[in-house]
């Protein structure tokens, strides 16, 4: 949003993240001249959509035309990604997708995949479209792409806390330190899938485990 007015910032009347709709006020300047008295001129959002970020702070004066803040429109933001072509007949556009933004995860669907691979780069052109937001969801920024190409329901699995170099910390029944190789399956966000190394119902260490040795006495806390 830019500002057809000039002033120092009175007002600041909303916050990063914020829905807005189109002439919603987003701030009040209050124009200064020698001599002259001026009403307070509102700075209204051109278009409806989420504030990614304000630029502006009170007291701070603006001059005509500056930006004072960004909005963007969650429903025309679409992030484009290639992906390597052996994962070509894996990605459908039925798949899910998560859309990694600092500490937020936004889910997005697929909406196209190219028709071919790059001979050049050996990759294809995937775009998504989000399906919620987030005030770090900028066009123009980078972001950490998660493709759910398969699932698998009723597996063993563990939290990826809980994993260093595919090993695993088990707490045997009489409290004692034991470090598993695994054998790992299916990565997840949070989980990854364990196709050998552990059973269902053992003990695991998912934090705290960095100072532990093997045959170690612990004390087990369940959280």
């Amino acid at each position: 949003a830019l500002s057809r007015a000039y002033g120092k910032v009175t007002s600041i009347n909303v916050t990063e993240g914020q829905r807005v709709y189109k002439n919603q006020v987003l701030l009040t300047l209050q124009p200064e001249e020698v001599g002259l008295e001026y009403r307070p001129q509102p700075v209204k959002a051109q278009i409806a959509g989420v504030v990614a970020e304000v630029m502006v702070r009170e007291g701070e004066p603006v001059q005509q035309g500056t930006p004072v803040a960004a909005i963007i429109d969650p429903a025309k933001i679409e992030v484009e990604l290639a992906v390597a072509g052996e994962y070509y007949n894996d990605v459908q556009t039925t798949d899910r997708a998560y859309l990694i933004l600092n500490s937020d995860t936004v889910t997005a669907k697929i909406k196209s995949r190219s028709p071919v691979v790059d001979p050049m780069t050996r990759t294809f052109g995937v775009t998504l479209t989000p399906l919620g937001t987030s005030p770090h969801l900028v066009s123009g920024l980078s972001v950490t792409v998660r493709l759910i190409l398969d699932e698998k329901p009723s597996v063993i699995a563990i939290p990826n806390s809980a994993l260093s170099d595919s090993k695993v910390i088990v707490v045997s029944a009489d409290s004692v330190v034991e470090y598993r190789d695994l054998t790992l399956g299916l990565a997840g966000i949070e989980r990854t899938q364990i196709l050998e190394g552990i059973e269902a119902g053992e003990w695991i260490v998912t934090f705290g485990g960095k100072n532990l040795v093997q045959g170690q006495q612990v004390r087990v806390a369940v959280r």
